[in-house]
């Protein structure tokens, strides 16, 4: 629930954020800016958060990453109670960068599975973990365009909750659903999670401790200096095929999704006049192609025994098709369908990647004696890959692709 949450949350801003940076006095350019902000705050605050699940478990992490979202959100709601301009495209800046840092919180489902469930369940958990933050990011936009029809007076000073501020209430009442959930219902795993299987102790147990000082025995020096790898092992395990391609996979359709959710509604608005609602209805139908395509890829994998590796290549191929239609059809001018197609076709191709990447990364890792007991902090590394799509692609969709040919 957590995830879904994050991910519609991020989603459900997307649509508007333009019309809203734009609305208050903003640029194009402090657009991409704050979109990108909000991805590198979160690409910053991974490897704290992550740190912070070790040494305090997954509860308190959750529930001050999700409280520091809601502010983000009702910071999003008051800016534009402020001076257009600086001041209110700033609080717009400064409630996505708490977004972003309340959104670190997306390394930490990833850690949890790889702590708790047996090895032989994770590429399952992992695909279903993928797929309900995929589902969130789907129906973001949906929720946004609910938002349409919003327009409530406050107060005496002609200020008001409309479609473009409202989504900082949706924002606040989602985390703060997401609180109460993770309050009541997330256990806390044991010290070493699924280690278990192996019959490993938490923290290596005692008993090695006693058999190394006792007896010195060859075998539980080499599991304790296993355990501890020296840099340049975890280097050259890190710098590994299997290791780098799916960090390269995430980074680069995670980079596509932001392409298109950034660049969709500002050209969609400029070729065929399309505004919040009509692109939150575009971007909204998303998730019922996610669905399906989920669907589908749970089938090939599980019961056609289609591998990860044919799934994320068919999908970066089919990716490249979708691109291209997009890149000749997006045109000023042009029929309605010409922007919806290629969106709905590169939309499916999302899940096709997203879930095998992650269950192929879960299983390299867990194949490598330097990483098995580091399968937390790897999945939280992964998920900065993410991130680092994030905070580049919307600066550069905002300098290259909004511009006119005069420009």
């Amino acid at each position: 629930l957590a995830g879904m949450v994050d991910a519609a949350s991020y989603m459900v801003v997307a649509p508007s954020i333009i019309f809203y940076v734009l609305d208050n006095g903003g640029t194009k350019e402090q657009y991409g800016f704050i979109l990108s902000a909000f991805s590198f705050a979160s690409f910053c605050s991974k490897p704290f958060i992550g740190w912070w699940s070790d040494e305090r478990g997954f509860r308190v992490p959750y529930l001050a990453s999700l409280a520091v979202a809601s502010s983000g959100g009702l910071l999003y709601l008051l800016a534009s109670s402020l001076p257009p301009g600086r001041a209110a495209v700033g609080a717009i800046l400064a409630s996505r960068l708490l977004g972003g840092v309340g959104a670190a919180n997306s390394a930490l489902g990833y850690a949890y599975v790889a702590r708790v469930v047996p090895h032989g369940a994770q590429t399952t958990t992992n695909s279903l973990l993928s797929a309900v933050r995929m589902t969130g990011l789907a129906a973001g936009p949906g929720v946004n365009a609910l938002l349409g029809w919003v327009d409530v007076d406050v107060g005496s000073n002609g200020w008001k909750i409309d479609p473009l501020n409202s989504v900082g209430v949706v924002l606040v009442a989602t985390n703060l659903l997401a609180m109460a959930f993770v309050w009541a219902l997330l256990e806390e795993p044991e010290k070493g999670g699924s280690d278990d299987e192996s019959g490993i102790e938490s923290g290596g147990g005692d008993e090695e401790v006693e058999k190394v000082e006792v007896g010195a025995e060859v075998g539980a020096t080499e599991l304790v200096e296993e355990a501890t790898p020296s840099i340049m092992d975890f280097l050259r395990t890190v710098a590994s095929a299997d290791i780098l391609v799916p960090f390269l996979s995430i980074f680069t359709f995670n980079a596509n999704f932001q392409l298109i959710e950034t660049a969709f509604p500002p050209a969609a608005n400029d070729g065929i006049g399309w505004g919040p609602v009509q692109t939150s209805v575009a971007l909204g139908s998303m998730s019922v192609v996610i669905v399906v395509t989920m669907m589908a890829v749970s089938y090939l994998s599980s019961k056609a025994g289609v591998s990860d590796v044919s799934l994320i290549t068919s999908g970066h191929a089919l990716s490249a098709g979708a691109y291209t239609a997009l890149y000749f059809l997006w045109a000023r001018g042009a029929q309605h369908w010409h922007f919806w197609l290629p969106l709905m076709l590169s939309s499916s191709m999302f899940p096709v990647m997203a879930a095998p990447t992650r269950s192929f990364f879960t299983i390299a890792v867990d194949g490598k004696p330097v990483l098995g007991k580091l399968q937390g902090r790897m999945q939280a590394y992964l998920s900065m890959g993410a991130s680092v799509a994030g905070f580049v692609t919307p600066g550069l969709v905002a300098r290259v692709c909004l511009r006119s040919p005069e420009e």
